[in-house]
This record gives structure tokens, C-alpha cells and sequence, in this order.
């Protein structure tokens, strides 16, 4: 999972991905990275997904060395999550899933239910409770900060969750 955002960094998305695979890049050709990624990415005897959050322009797929398109027979897929319509269709989407947000209750409910016991422990209440607000509803948001608070049982942690 590479974050793209808005100050998109093309080398660094596909550094990101190349170390995801087992794979160091060489060299500062955007291009020839791309090949040797891409020779990673399809090979038979692995199945990848490659997730790209938060994409707010369309992304050369190609350039990146991510193979596309289904003429290829590789285990390799790529999803993305973005706020504009167009961006899915400049990058020619074969599926649009349209998620809006959870309301403040239904949020609550599966930040609790992937975080598991912690929320369990009284004095981590109030703290638990402001770190799923701060996922603003945005279920990819609730699951995936959630998740990774899952093992954390102090207010330390809590708290630098919430800072972030």
C-alpha cells in the first residue's frame, strides 16, 4: 500500500512498491525502474495487489513499471482510492466502487470491532473514542488505523495516534 496524495513523488511511489515486492531499484531512470519492477510484478508464481491511496491525478501505470490491463496473465492487481470521478476514468477504472462515509454511530461500531480490546479498558475510552472521530467516517481510514492500534494498550500510543 503506497499513500500518493496530492505532492505525488513517482520515484518514491514506485520505491515504495519495488520494496513491497523484495525488490531494490537502481539507478534514477524512472523508465528502466519501471522495467525491472515490472518483470517483478509478473511473475507467475506470485499474486499481488498493489493499493494506491488517496490518488488525487491519474497515474502512469506504465511508466511505473505496474502492469495494466487484462491482455496480461499475471496474479498482479491494482486498486485505488481517490475522491474524483475522473481520475477513475483518465485511468480507465474497470471498476468503480463508490463508499461514502459511515455516520458517527456505525463508525464507532467497526472502529470497535477492529480494534478489538481496547476498547475495553475504561481509561482508554475517551482517548479510543477521539482517534475514531478523527477518521472522519472514512471506512479504509476506520480500518486501517484501527488495525494497527489493534496490540497497543497505553494512552502513550493512543495519544500519538491521535497527534498523527
Amino acid at each position: 500500500m503506497v499513500i500518493v496524495s496530492q505532492q505525488r513523488d513517482l520515484k518514491r511511489i514506485q520505491g515504495e512498491i519495488a520494496r513491497g515486492v523484495g525488490l531494490t531499484l537502481e539507478g534514477d531512470d524512472l523508465w528502466s525502474s519501471g522495467d525491472m519492477l515490472r518483470s517483478r510484478l509478473m511473475d507467475q508464481n506470485s499474486c499481488i495487489l498493489i493499493i494506491l491511496d488517496d490518488v488525487w491525478k491519474a497515474l502512469e501505470l506504465e511508466k511505473l513499471g505496474i502492469p495494466s490491463g487484462s491482455s496480461h496473465k499475471h496474479q498482479c492487481k491494482v486498486t485505488f482510492t481517490t475522491r474524483f470521478q475522473s481520475v477513475c476514468e483518465e485511468m480507465k477504472a474497470h471498476k468503480i466502487m463508490e463508499v461514502g462515509t459511515l455516520y458517527e454511530e456505525e463508525a464507532w461500531i467497526l472502529f470497535r470491532q477492529k480494534v478489538g480490546n481496547s476498547v475495553d479498558n475504561p481509561s482508554l475510552l475517551g482517548i479510543v473514542k477521539e482517534v475514531a472521530k478523527g477518521c472522519k467516517g472514512l471506512p479504509l481510514a476506520i480500518i486501517t488505523v484501527a488495525g494497527a492500534l489493534k496490540k497497543h494498550k497505553t494512552k502513550r500510543s493512543w495519544n500519538c495516534a491521535l497527534e498523527q
